[in-house]
């Protein structure tokens, strides 16, 4: 009797186990390290990614020129007859001598205030701006107000000078209006009178 002979079929080869497969990759991966590496280092200089002026800003690369070394002056001293205090039917009232209103005054007599007409932009972009537009020679303070105000206060008369007398200004288009900072001025309501700004007329005959 013929025994019929049994085929046996082809074993499957042995499954990955998770530890070949992570070496498999590691090795793959250390290839493709090697090879950037190996083609960088023949006579190719890699350049470090540029950074866009928004990401400057946000992670404070490049805001040395900008940073704020302004060292306030001492408060004023307040002497005899300064401050004199009454008392009325509503309550206590406060009153300030000429003198020391001249004294709380004095820091800002190199101060301005601006605004720009039509558009709004972010307080270090501002600052950048006048920065450029002005060229200080002392350094400068910008301070945010409501309404769309800013105060600049400078340490060089002539710096403000500069600001109010060599106009008109712009930013990005916008006419950037400048006025010198009073002391009733409120920016809650503050409202722009007057404004310098340049005018082209296109295509008019000379004579």
């Amino acid at each position: 009797m013929t025994v019929p002979h049994e085929s046996k079929r082809p074993e499957p080869p042995p499954a990955a186990t998770i530890g070949d497969t992570d070496h498999r990759e590691a090795e793959r991966s250390t290839k493709k390290v090697r090879r950037r590496e190996h083609d960088a280092g023949e006579g190719e200089t890699m350049e470090s990614p540029h950074l866009s002026y928004k990401s400057m800003m946000a992670s404070g690369h490049g805001s040395e020129e900008f940073e704020d070394t302004w060292e306030e002056e001492a408060e004023p001293e307040v002497e005899e007859g300064d401050i004199v205090i009454t008392e009325n039917e509503g309550g206590p009232v406060m009153k300030l001598s000429t003198t020391f209103k001249s004294k709380l005054k004095k820091p800002w007599d190199n101060a301005v205030v601006i605004k720009l007409m039509g558009k709004r932009i972010g307080y270090r972009v501002l600052k950048s701006k006048i920065h450029t537009m002005w060229k200080p020679r002392s350094t400068f303070r910008l301070i945010d107000l409501e309404n769309d105000f800013f105060i600049v206060r400078f340490k060089d008369k002539t710096d403000a000078l500069q600001a109010l007398m060599g106009g008109p200004w712009a930013v990005f288009g916008h006419a950037l209006s400048v006025q010198p900072w009073t002391a009733d001025f409120r920016a809650v309501d503050g409202v722009i009178e007057k404004a310098t700004v340049w005018v082209r007329f296109k295509e008019i005959p000379m004579d």
